[in-house]
Order: structure tokens, then sequence, then C-alpha cells
């Protein structure tokens, strides 16, 4: 078989080129297993590195003793290395060119699967979010790509020291076009292309890390929110007012029936009176009883009247015809409150006097957190067994469940209408 040193130079040169570069990378292959955790790349690396060695260099002697014109015969380990046939050593070339192969794809395998340094440094530099720490004079230690290119557009440079850009944003020093919204614990910046960003700084033992968040779609939103509140804190205005205009309204319609019924009864007194004096014609207490409520209903005042003075009025009228009233506690101030407890002694007191025949009249307001209650009681007769809710006190019943409160009647002993209703 032809030995190796037998073929041409050139192929002799091309298969050592190829147990160089074997040789070149197979070292390097070496050094890096030895930073794996894997064993085995460990034992096959410098197994390729000496044995291309071990090919190389009799092969280079050989060629460099024959440019010299020197004899390498006498040393019988080179003499066996450059007598192998062609063909051993072509295919150890090529066996060694496959494992190193090999060895190259696992280790490009295990640097694309595992992380690394530079691993973390490309998945930082993906993020759509900012990202920037910096040592506490500053000084940038890591930086990803959104960060610097936000840099750019924010301050016209590149970010070379983290609390100097800081501090540009918060004294409003930015490129025209970028709006600093606000520079509270958290700084909102609104780009030129309307996006708007958070910027937060946090300390870190003695790092500070700096973050950027896109937040164009929640400012919208709270923007968008902040608008509808107006819109209702204006509605809500304008239903109060005009809540107060139909409470006025209501009031003025009231004062006007009051003055139309004092009318009517001032008539109807006037013709009791004549009848009485012409023909002696009626009862004459009764006409001094009507002419008596007449007159406490005209010393009420018609104008500028509150709901308790509507109760002293019925107090005055319940005097004139013999019945004394105690009242404890105090009105509430609630409008809608006050016209349904003064409607309530109205009826009340007209019960006591119309069917109960009584001369004491009780009032009591109460509260607690939750709710007003007035009772009314009265000493007069007991009411019958088959005792029924006429029309004034289903009418107030009705009233009172709309405030949502309830209504309460007891026959027992006195009687007593309770009234409850929510604050």
């Amino acid at each position: 078989m032809i030995p190796f040193i037998g073929l041409g130079t050139y192929i002799r040169a091309l298969f050592l080129t190829i147990l160089f570069i074997e040789t070149c990378i197979s070292f390097c292959l070496t050094i890096w297993s030895f930073m794996q955790k894997n064993l085995l790349p460990k034992m096959i690396s410098p197994i390729c590195a000496i044995s291309a060695l071990l090919l190389i260099l009799p092969y280079s002697a050989y060629i460099f003793a024959e440019k010299e014109g020197v004899s390498v015969s006498g040393y019988n380990f080179v003499e066996k290395f450059l007598n192998l046939p062609a063909i051993a050593v072509i295919l150890f070339a090529v066996i060694d060119a496959i494992i190193i192969s090999a060895l190259l794809i696992f280790f490009f395998m295990n640097i694309r699967n595992g992380i690394s340094a530079f691993s973390v440094k490309e998945s930082v530099d993906k993020l759509l979010t900012g990202i920037c720490f910096s040592y506490e004079n500053g000084m940038i230690k890591l930086i990803n790509h959104r960060m610097d290119e936000l840099s750019r557009i924010i301050t016209g440079k590149e970010m070379t020291n983290a609390l100097d850009f800081i501090n540009s944003l918060k004294n409003r020093e930015c490129q025209p076009g970028t709006e600093v919204l606000s520079c509270n614990d958290d700084i909102m910046l609104r780009l030129p292309d309307y996006s708007v960003w958070r910027f937060s700084v946090k300390r870190i033992g003695k790092m500070y890390e700096i973050t950027a968040a896109d937040t164009t779609d929640l400012y919208r939103v709270s923007e968008d929110l902040r608008l509808s509140n107006r819109e209702l804190r204006e509605m809500n205005e304008r239903l109060l007012k005009y809540g107060e205009n139909v409470d006025e309204l209501t009031k003025s319609r009231e004062r006007l029936e009051t003055k139309y019924r004092i009318h009517a009864e001032l008539g109807n007194a006037l013709l009791a009176t004549r009848l009485y004096l012409q023909n002696n014609d009626g009862n004459s207490d009764e006409i001094i009883n009507i002419w008596r409520r007449i007159i406490t209903a005209l010393g009420v005042k018609n104008t500028e009247e509150t709901e308790y003075d509507a109760i002293s009025g019925l107090i005055e009228a319940a005097k004139a015809v013999g019945i004394r009233v105690m009242i404890a506690g105090e009105m509430p101030e609630k409008d809608q409150v006050k016209k349904l407890f003064t409607e309530a002694t109205a009826e009340a007191l007209t019960n006591a006097v119309k069917h109960a025949d009584a001369k004491l009249f009780s009032i009591s307001f109460t509260a607690d957190l939750f709710s007003f209650t007035a009772s009314f009681s009265n000493d007069g007769k007991k009411a019958d067994k088959a005792f029924g809710e006429g029309g004034g006190l289903s009418a107030l019943r009705k009233k009172t469940e709309n405030l949502g409160g309830r209504m309460t009647v007891k026959t027992e002993n006195d009687f007593t209408l309770t009234i409850t209703v929510p604050k």
C-alpha cells in the first residue's frame, strides 16, 4: 500500500492542513469542554486534539527536513508514522473530523438551549419594556435596546448616566414633542407618537432599577373615566338644582292650597256666623272653635315657613280645642322626613280629636345610626276591635313605604302610631 509520504506534495499539504485545522478546533473544544458539566466531551476532546497532533508533528518534521535536505532516518518513531498507509491517515482525518463536528453540534445545542450571560442579555434586549440597572453614581451596568431607544427619543442622546437621565425627566428637559404629564412617585410622559410611558425608579441594595412601561391604553381609559366623572358631576349638580326647584314649587303649591282651604273655611265660618246671628240657628261653641282654627292658621307665617312651624300651628290649633300637646326630641332636618312627620302629626292629631276625644297628645322624635322614628299617642278612648285604617292612615302608610320606611298602629292600650324611615 502506498505510504502517506508517497503521495503527491499537494495532496499531503491538503491533508496536513486539514489535520492542523482539526488540531486547533479540538484544542479549543478541549478548553470549552472543561467549562461544561458533561463528562463525555471532557474525555473525547483531548483525545482528538492529541491524536491529531501526533500525526501532524512527524509529517511536518519530514516536510521540514525534506526542504532543508536533512535525513530523518534512524528515528523509529518518525519512520513508523511516515510509513503509515495513506488510506489510514485519510481515514483517521475523516473520523476525527466527524467527531469534532459532533462535538461542535453538541456545544452549539448546549449554548442554544442553556442559559448564559449572553442569553440573558439577548432576552432583556427583546423586552418591550425598558430596563436599566445602574450603580449609585449613575454608571450603567445593564440597559436594553428599548430603554436606549426611549432615551434617544426623549433627550436626543444615548443614556450614559441613569441618574442624569431621571433628573432630566423631572426637570422637563425633553425634546420638542415630548410632554411630561406628571412627576410624582412615577414619571409619566407622552412621546411624539402619542404613546404614554411610565418611568419608575427603585433602589435595590446599592443599585438603581429604572423601568419604562407603555401605559397608553391605561392612560386613555383613565382619561375617559375622568371625563365621564366630570360629566356625571355636572349632571348631578343639575339634578340637585332641579330637585331644589321642584321642592320650592311643591312648597309654593302647598301654601297656595292652604290659602284656598283657609279661604273656603273663612267663607263657611262667615256663613255659619251670619245664620246664627240672624236666626239663632247652630251651635255657638262649634262656630267659636271654627273661628279659633282660622285665626290660628292665619297667624302662622305663610312665607319662608319651615316644617317645624307647621307643627307649631297644629299645636296651637290643638290648644284651641282643649288638647295638651307634649313633644320629646327634635324633628329631623331631612326635608322629605320633615314633610312626612308633619303630615303624620296632622293625621294623628285629627284622629285624636275626631275619634278618641283625647285630652293629651304626645309626640316623640328619636333617631339612631340608620333611621328616624316618630311616635304619636293619645289618652283618648280605646279603638274598637274592628278598627281599620281609614283613608288618611292608608295614604300615610303608602307615603311611608315610598320612602322605604314602615308604619305600625297599636290599639291595645293607648292609641299609638309609629313611623320609622331610613336616614
